[in-house]
Formats: structure tokens, sequence, C-alpha cells
């Protein structure tokens, strides 16, 4: 009996720590991505090129 704990126990750790989480889509499909829609609606990754709001409340 003793002898096969240690079987059933690896069958049970490999089961266990070979489930891998799916990572979340960004907006453009990417699991783990970081892209995010800006307030213009354009999805990529980069912030630097994100759409600013004018004086007159207008983005673009």
């Amino acid at each position: 009996m003793i002898s096969r704990i240690p079987p059933f126990l690896l069958f049970i750790g490999l089961f266990l720590w070979s489930c891998e989480e799916d990572l979340p889509k960004d907006c453009l499909g990417v699991a783990g991505g970081d892209a995010e829609i800006d307030e213009c609606g354009v999805c990529d990754e980069y912030p630097g090129n994100d759409c600013a709001e004018d004086c007159a409340g207008v983005w673009g």
C-alpha cells in the first residue's frame, strides 16, 4: 500500500502543475498583450501616440 502512494502523488502533482491558466487577450487578440483602445478608438500598445483632448474638449 505504501509503495502505491508516491506514484499516485506524482500523478496528482503533474496533473495540477501542468494546467496552464489562459492569459486574457488584449484588443489585438494577443494573449497577455499590453494593447489598449485609446479615446479615439485606436487599438495599439504605444501610449505615446494616443490621441489627446484639445481645448474645446474634442478628442483627436
